[in-house]
């Protein structure tokens, strides 16, 4: 992962399906979401950080001692293992004033309780789709099933629009818009459907996550303790991100 992506991705700069496939690598590798969220944290609490400033003092420091070098194998070396030394350091500050940070003030990355959280619900009723089934529900379905999510979310805003009271419907359109990180979306969505039997774990789980992901901790404490309380697929899930939250606050943008 470039630092150049790591800089646009802070800056909102990336397109919906960068963002999205950036997100996504955050979640299958921990300590890039560290790397990152030491970089912003960092950021935030001294205003005169920049990775690139800080790349160019390592750059700096590590080019004078390359400068007293004759032997051009060891320059070769040198030239390899100062960016490598300068990634690392880069990342080894980030990471662990990321840390100091929250252990000083006493608050939560609940972004990373979230990415280890969230995954997509598996679709339900496993329907052998034939190419001529082209129903607005299949088609939703299919582009759920194959996460392609943002094709998803068309799909279900129609449907939702055309038929408010399916549940199904609005679950799944919820999830393709937390899969797509629209968690605001998906709390209007589902807070609407809260009182529902159908799907009723579910849909409390996961508004309980998409809170968590907008940094309403108060209203994702809520959630998470309704699913606690009784026997469920994610009671030992919810219990223990509780255990995390207990007193703690979120970090600050």
């Amino acid at each position: 992962m470039s630092n150049e992506l790591i800089k646009r991705y802070l800056a909102n700069e990336l397109s919906n399906d960068e963002r999205y496939a950036f997100e996504l690598e955050m979640e299958n590798d921990p300590f890039l979401k560290d790397a990152v969220d030491g970089f912003e944290n960092f950021a935030k609490e001294d205003t005169s950080f920049s990775i690139e400033k800080t790349e160019k003092e390592l750059f700096q420091q590590i080019d004078q001692k390359v400068s007293e070098l004759k032997v051009d194998k060891k320059v070769i070396f040198m030239n390899f293992f100062k960016y490598a030394a300068a990634a690392c350091l880069v990342g080894i500050v980030a990471f662990s004033t990321w840390r100091f940070i929250l252990q000083k003030n006493g608050t939560i990355d609940e972004q990373a309780i979230y990415a280890s959280n969230f995954k997509p619900l598996t679709y339900p009723d496993g329907i052998v789709r034939g190419e001529n089934d082209t129903t607005s529900s299949s088609k939703a379905a299919e582009l759920y099933e194959k996460e392609d999510y943002f094709g998803a979310v068309k799909m279900y805003e129609k449907l939702v629009a055309a038929n408010p009271d399916n549940i199904k419907n609005n679950l799944f359109y919820a999830i393709s818009l937390m899969a797509t990180n629209q968690p605001k979306k998906a709390i209007d969505i589902l807070s609407k459907i809260t009182t529902s039997e159908e799907f009723h774990f579910d849909i409390n789980w996961y508004l309980a996550l998409a809170y968590l992901k907008s940094k309403d901790l108060q209203n994702a404490q809520v959630y998470f303790q309704i699913i606690a309380k009784d026997d469920n697929y994610y009671q030992v899930q919810a219990k223990a991100i509780l255990e995390k939250l207990d007193g703690k606050l979120a970090v600050k943008d």
